[in-house]
C-alpha cells in the first residue's frame, strides 16, 4: 500500500482504474439483477425494534399484548427504555406493513429483515425453526402480507438465513437432550468437545449427556462445539447430508409461491463449505424462476464475508454482493474529522472486522483505487467478469444491526454521517441504510444500537438527515448514471480537499467514454470552507456540450469550459459536501 501511495503521490491519474459501466459487465444489459443494480435505497430492518401496531398509545410503560389466538400474553420492554439483551419489545412484520407508506416516501425499494423464523431470541439469529415464522412477529400470514403489500409498492423484501448454528430449541438439539445416544439426530451437531475458554482449544470428551446449559459459575463448558463458543448456539455438522437437505429446503420455502420473498443475506457463510454454497446458489436460482413472474430474474444473494472477498462472488463464489463493510470504512473514514481529544472508541466499529480510521483524500483514493481492482479479476474496462458485477450488486453500507450507531461511530457529528451517505448513494452498488439512522438514532455497541425506531418522539428526529435521504435516493432514481454507470477517478483541481470520480454510462470498444449521459461527483471532505474546482474529464472522453446541476447547495453553478470542451467548472461545492451533475 505503501508503494501505492507514492505512485499516487507522483501522478495521481496515471495510476488511476476504470469500472466498466453495467451495461457493459453484465453482457450488453443489467440482467437478472437488474432490480439491484437499479435499486435506489436498501432498507434494513431489525422486527422487534420497528413497530408494534398501536405503539404510541402504551410507549411509556410496559404492556400486556396478545400475540396469538389462544390468549396468551407476554410482557415487554417499554418502547422508548434502553434495549437490553434479552429483553422484547414487541415489534412485527403487520407493524412493517403498517409503515410501508413511510418507507415509500424515503424512496425504499428494497427491505432487509434480520431473521424471522421462530427463535427464543429477540434478534432471532439463533433459529429454532427454519420454516416457521415467528408467531410473536405475526406468523406466517404476516410475512406473507407484508411481501404481497411491499411488492404492490413495487419493493423487494430480501430475508437474512442463518445456517452456521442453531438455537437450543431446534428440534434436532432438542431430540439429543431427550433422546441421548439414541437421538437419531447425534450426527446433525459435533458432539463431545469441550472447547478451553483459556486457550481456546478443543478436546475431546463424553459426549452425552449433552450439556445445554452448562454451569459457567462451578467452570462447566459445553460439550459441543457452538459458534465462537457461545452454548446457545450449537454448530451445524454440514458432513452430515441430512443437514444440508434441510437448510436447501428451507431456503426454497421462503422464495416459492406461498411467501416469494426476492433473497437472501447469509449470516457468516465462510465457515460452511464453499460446496453447500454452490448447491445452495443453484437451488435458489431454480427456485426463484419457477415461482416469480419475470423469468428473467434470480435472487439476490449477499454473504455477510468482511474484508476484500471477490472469491466468494459470482457463479463459483454463490453470493452475488457482500455486506460491504470494505467500502464502507473508507467512505467514514474521509468523512469523519477527529475532534483535539481524538477518536472515540466506538470507531472500532465490531472489533478489526470494521474498524474506521480516519483519512485524507490521497490516502481515500488509494484505497478505493485498491477496493476497485479487488473486485475485477479480469481488471480490463468493459471486459465481462464475474466480479466486475459485484460492484454493482455489493449492498454497501455504513452501520447495521452489528455496529454501533452511525451517528455515534461519527461521534455525534450529523455532518459527517450526512457527507459519507452522500458518497455511499454515488458509489457503485446497492445503498443500504439500517433503520433508525435516516432520523439520528444513535447507540453504541450491542444492545445499545438496537433502540426502538423514534415513532413516538418524531420531535427528536434528525430532520436534516432524513430529508437528505430522500434527496439522494430521489437522486440515484433520477439520474441511471449513478446506479448502472462505471467508475473512474478524474483529475480535480482548485481544492486539496476535493475529491472527483466520474460515472459514465458508455464506454466504446475502444475504450472512449461518451460524456452524454455520464455524472460527475465533487467531493468536498473540507468542514470550513466551500470550494470552487475545474475537473478534467477523462483524456478518452468525447466533449461535452453541456452540464446540468442535479445535487448541490443552492448556490452552485456549473458550466463546460476548456477549447476541447473537457473541463468542467463547478463552483461553491459546499464544505463537507457533494456536487453532482449530469454532461452532455
Amino acid at each position: 500500500m505503501a508503494s501505492m501511495l507514492a505512485l499516487q503521490r507522483e501522478n495521481p491519474f496515471t495510476y488511476t482504474y476504470r469500472l466498466a459501466p453495467a451495461g457493459k459487465s453484465f453482457g450488453g444489459g443489467a440482467g437478472a439483477l437488474s432490480w439491484v443494480v437499479d435499486s435506489a435505497l436498501v432498507y434494513q430492518i431489525f422486527p422487534d425494534r420497528f413497530y408494534r401496531l398501536n405503539l404510541e398509545n402504551d410507549v411509556d410503560a410496559a404492556s400486556l399484548n396478545d400475540f396469538y389466538d389462544g390468549g396468551g400474553a407476554t410482557l415487554y420492554e417499554a418502547w422508548d427504555a434502553p434495549p437490553t439483551i434479552r429483553g422484547f419489545k414487541g415489534g412485527t412484520l403487520d407493524g412493517i406493513t403498517a409503515k410501508l407508506d413511510y418507507l415509500s416516501s424515503i424512496g425504499v425499494d428494497v427491505l432487509y429483515l434480520c431473521p424471522v423464523t421462530q427463535s427464543a431470541a429477540n434478534h432471532r439469529y439463533h433459529p429454532n425453526d427454519y420454516f416457521k415464522v415467528d408467531d410473536m412477529l405475526g406468523g406466517d400470514d404476516a410475512l406473507k402480507t407484508l411481501v404481497d403489500a411491499a411488492h404492490d409498492r413495487g419493493m423487494r423484501v430480501v430475508l437474512d438465513a442463518v445456517y452456521n448454528h442453531t438455537g437450543r430449541g431446534f428440534f434436532a438439539f432438542q431430540s439429543l437432550l431427550e433422546n441421548g445416544e439414541q437421538s437419531p439426530y447425534a450426527d446433525w451437531y459435533f458432539l463431545g468437545e469441550e472447547t478451553s475458554k483459556l486457550t481456546g482449544e478443543p478436546k475431546k470428551v463424553k459426549p452425552f449427556p449433552v450439556r445445554a446449559y452448562p454451569d459457567e459459575s462451578a467452570g462447566e463448558v459445553a460439550n459441543f462445539r457452538c459458534w465462537w463458543n457461545i452454548p446457545e448456539l450449537p454448530t451445524l455438522n454440514f458432513e452430515c447430508e441430512a443437514v444440508q437437505e434441510h437448510l436447501l429446503a428451507a431456503s426454497e420455502h421462503f422464495l416459492q409461491d406461498t411467501f416469494k420473498v426476492d433473497g437472501y443475506r447469509l449470516d457468516y457463510p465462510i465457515d460452511i463449505p464453499r460446496d453447500f454454497w454452490a448447491a445452495f446458489r443453484e437451488a435458489c436460482h431454480a427456485t426463484f424462476r419457477d415461482t416469480h413472474p419475470s423469468k428473467n430474474e434470480v435472487p439476490w444473494l449477499v454473504g455477510e464475508v468482511f474484508g476484500l472477498c471477490p472469491d466468494w462472488l459470482g457463479k463459483d463464489g454463490a453470493f452475488d454482493g457482500t455486506m460491504n463493510y470494505a467500502l464502507g470504512s473508507n467512505l467514514l473514514g474521509l468523512a469523519i474529522q477527529p475532534s483535539a481529544d481524538g477518536l472515540p472508541e466506538e470507531l472500532e466499529a465490531i472489533g478489526g472486522e470494521y474498524s474506521i480510521k480516519p483519512m485524507g483524500v490521497e490516502e481515500f483514493a488509494v484505497n478505493v483505487q485498491s477496493y476497485m481492482m479487488a473486485y475485477d479479476r479480469a481488471g480490463v474496462a468493459g471486459e465481462e467478469s464475474i466480479t466486475t458485477t459485484a460492484h454493482f450488486t455489493n449492498m454497501n453500507l455504513l452501520g447495521s444491526h452489528d455496529t454501533p450507531r452511525v451517528l455515534t461511530i461519527a461521534d455525534g457529528d450529523g455532518e459527517a454521517v450526512r457527507l459519507a451517505m452522500s458518497l455511499m448513494f454515488t458509489f457503485p452498488g446497492a445503498p443500504m441504510v439500517f433503520s433508525g439512522d435516516e432520523v439520528g438514532v444513535d447507540g453504541g455497541r450491542d444492545p445499545a444500537m438496537r433502540k426502538g425506531f423514534p415513532w413516538h418522539a418524531q420531535e427528536t428526529w434528525d430532520m436534516q438527515t432524513l430529508e437528505h435521504v430522500r434527496n439522494l435516493s430521489a437522486l440515484r432514481k433520477d439520474v441511471e448514471a449513478l446506479r448502472r454507470g462505471g467508475f473512474q477517478r478524474i483529475e480535480v483541481n482548485g481544492a486539496k480537499s476535493a475529491y472527483a470520480f466520474m460515472r459514465m454510462l458508455d464506454v466504446d470498444e475502444n475504450g472512449i467514454v461518451k460524456a452524454d449521459g455520464s455524472a460527475v461527483v465533487v467531493v468536498n471532505a473540507d468542514g470550513a470552507d466551500a470550494c470552487d474546482v475545474n475537473v478534467t474529464l477523462p483524456e478518452k472522453c468525447t466533449a461535452a456540450r453541456g452540464v446540468d446541476i442535479r445535487y448541490g447547495s443552492e448556490t452552485q453553478a456549473a458550466s463546460i469550459q476548456g477549447d476541447d470542451s473537457k473541463t468542467v467548472r463547478i463552483d461553491r461545492v459546499a464544505q463537507r459536501s457533494i456536487a453532482v451533475v449530469t454532461l452532455k
